[in-house]
């Protein structure tokens, strides 16, 4: 705070920087980085970590996923997220702040960091904006949308017929990634399709979701249970009568 008073103090009072500018400063991001949520920092930079770990055809599905859009609570969860790595609230995360803000998380390095800006910064800037952040952290929600999930498989099964050829998926990520290319999305495919017809079903593109299918196969398992229960209730009842 001392080196940043001086700093100001040594120029001109018409030339002085802005308090916008000001936020910049290592010591006032330094002290905006303590002040921070550092448990929710941290499960952010180990997403966006995770994210840039991902191949390319799953992030550019992550990229779809962002377009079509998430609920208001799914968007309120991943801004609160974002602006804990927003130091100074200007709307644009630089690898100035996320350097200051994982400098006190083990296994994260300035390397790494660098890795992460360059593969969230889709519009050149050297800066991660809401929107690029969303992107990278929207598959990683515990309480992920089915609802998104089936609108994306939908846009991607262009004929209708509960599949999704390597042609429909590249014709679609093409439009999310201009590098994309047909190999890959080969090779995509091949790692999602359990059953080796080189298509993907829904469950198979579920499979992409974990969060999501396990959340529905504990329902699933909950409704068989009730299901059980009623089945057998009379019979139950009927006993019990008879040892009365």
């Amino acid at each position: 705070l001392k080196d940043l008073i001086e700093d100001v103090m040594k120029i001109p009072w018409q030339k002085r920087p802005t308090a916008n500018v000001a936020m910049l400063h290592t010591w006032v991001e330094g002290a905006l980085a303590r002040n921070k949520d550092s448990k929710l920092s941290g499960l952010a930079m180990n997403q966006l970590g995770s994210f840039v770990g991902q191949d390319h055809c799953k992030q550019t599905v992550a990229r779809m996923l962002t377009d079509i859009g998430l609920t208001l609570n799914a968007y309120a969860d991943l801004e609160k997220m974002f602006r804990e790595l927003d130091l100074n609230g200007d709307g644009t995360i630089t690898l100035a702040e996320l350097v200051s803000v994982s400098t006190s998380m083990p296994g994260v390095d300035p390397a790494t960091v660098t890795e992460i800006v360059r593969n969230l910064d889709r519009n050149g800037n050297d800066k991660v904006d809401i929107t690029e952040f969303i992107t990278a952290l929207v598959m990683e929600q515990d309480d992920a949308d089915e609802r998104l999930v089936k609108k994306a498989f939908e846009k991607m099964d262009r004929n209708g017929d509960a599949r999704v050829t390597k042609k429909e998926l590249f014709n679609v990520l093409k439009q999310y990634s201009g590098t994309i290319e047909l190999k890959s999305v080969s090779t995509f495919v091949g790692k999602v399709d359990d059953d080796g017809d080189q298509k993907i079903d829904y469950r198979e593109f579920m499979g992409l979701f974990p969060q999501v299918k396990n959340k529905n196969d504990e329902l699933a398992k909950r409704s068989n249970k009730f299901e059980e229960f009623v089945s057998t209730r009379d019979e139950k009842l009927g006993k019990f009568n008879e040892t009365m």
